[in-house]
């Protein structure tokens, strides 16, 4: 009893540092001058004009949806500036836009850059945490060097997080991480504000489990780890697919782990899903709070209509067969012959080289293990059945959620063979027999 009174006063500790965190890097941004940020965004109008609607950057493929709405609407909280205190602009966020707030955020974007007046609006019941990091960019950066920083820095990530796990000697989940990273379809993120932030969240938390995976389960931290991933995720994403910060790091977790028996394997599973969920709420719904206080307007109202109308069925039919429509427009995204390919020379290569390269472990062993990642691969349809409406409506990027099923269930079955160690084995064949004939 002691234990769970001591780790609640932990979390509730962090949660409320974290809040107070947030909403300090908030008011710090806004006191960064928009003018140079509108500069280059001014610098930037034609390539506003001509990409910034929604769109597919390949005609034909849903799934190269490139987000721009989004983008345009995070650009405009940016750069907007009109006769509101900091802490109103750091808990209101503001923007402009036509009248009846029909939202055509490129449109009036370039119309508020030109000098046109147009009516102001609140976005105020997210945090906007994105903001943190793109007002100072925009401080020195075009629209098109960003995308260019996003090239290099996205890469080097990966390329990080791909390296590392090769000098681990987990050469076969580095192949499934660039295997997932595939199915985000890489074309679209670099060129891309909104629907790069949780590739960003995961690949960050992904090289700092690299460095420190030892050191946060040797302490037992990992439950407050998760518990910040999800506080920074609903601070900073726009409910893109944010499962993913959750189910992407928790397979790493058991990647990089050792020896863990079956039931603390899954109880591990269920506790950092948990710590997760309470940081992404408990952020999320501090907003409310804060923003009604400092604004004086009922933020909890308007963020309780949209989260009703956010988990709502998508049709008149029942829940359940709201959900079955919900995960096939999401999965329909893959119908492109790649991505069936992939699938397809994955499953084979797994085939051959298990039995060219069996595991060894007995079969009950193998099951047992695959059990963690079986759990986590359901993530994003859990996601779906919570987030129905939203998920449904936005399926042409919510899609990406999937890449957590794809990452578990490819690190599951490279649990059916171990090349690593019969290369082992071959080695100290050979080095004996150069033994025996010396």
């Amino acid at each position: 009893m002691k234990r769970v009174l001591k780790e609640s006063v932990q979390i509730l500790t962090i949660l409320l540092g974290g809040i107070i965190t947030a909403m300090l890097l908030m008011v710090l941004s806004f006191c960064l001058p928009e003018e140079p940020m509108q500069n280059h965004l001014r610098e930037s109008i034609p390539t506003l004009t001509k990409y910034l609607g929604t769109s597919e950057m390949i005609v034909g493929y849903q799934s190269t949806f490139d987000g721009s709405f989004t983008d345009g609407l995070m650009l405009q909280n940016a750069v907007y500036d009109e006769g509101h205190t900091v802490f109103e602009k750091a808990m209101g966020i503001y923007r402009n836009g036509w009248e009846n707030d029909l939202w055509y955020p490129r449109e009036t974007l370039v119309e508020y850059l030109k000098g046109v007046a147009t009516e102001e609006y609140s976005y105020a019941r997210y945090w906007h945490g994105y903001l943190v990091a793109l007002k100072p960019m925009l401080m020195f950066l075009n629209l098109e060097e960003i995308y260019f920083f996003n090239q290099i820095v996205q890469a080097l990530l990966l390329l990080f997080v791909v390296g590392a796990l090769v000098k681990k000697n987990k050469t076969k989940y580095a192949v499934c991480y660039g295997i997932t990273y595939l199915f985000l379809v890489p074309i679209v993120m670099p060129m891309t504000l909104s629907l790069s932030i949780c590739f960003y969240l995961y690949l960050i938390i992904n090289c700092l489990q690299m460095c420190l995976h030892d050191k946060w389960e040797e302490k037992g931290w990992y439950a407050y780890v998760f518990l910040v991933i999800g506080m920074v995720t609903s601070y900073v994403d726009f409910l893109t697919y944010p499962i993913v910060t959750l189910g992407i790091p928790m397979v790493m977790y058991f990647v990089l782990s050792k020896g863990n028996k079956i039931k603390q394997m899954l109880g591990k599973v269920i506790v950092y899903s948990i710590t997760w969920g309470i940081g992404y709420v408990g952020m999320w719904a501090s907003k409310w709070l804060i923003g009604s206080l400092v604004l004086k307007e009922n933020i909890l109202q308007d963020a309780g209509n949209t989260l009703a109308q956010r988990v709502d069925a998508i049709t008149y039919d029942s829940r359940l067969l709201s959900f079955f429509s919900v995960v096939w427009y999401n999965m329909k995204m893959y119908k492109a012959l790649p991505f069936i390919l992939l699938v397809l020379v994955l499953f084979i290569s797994v085939v051959v080289l298990t039995i060219k390269y069996p595991a060894v472990k007995s079969k009950k062993q193998l099951l047992l293990g695959c059990l963690p990642y079986l759990v986590i691969s359901t993530m994003p349809f859990v996601w779906y059945a919570v987030a129905l409406n939203h998920s449904g409506e936005h399926y042409m990027f919510t899609f990406r959620a999937l890449i957590v099923t794809v990452f578990a269930g490819s690190c599951m079955l490279m649990n059916f063979f171990d090349y690593n160690k019969k290369n082992t084995d071959e080695k100290e064949k050979t080095s004996e027999e150069r033994k025996n004939n010396g």
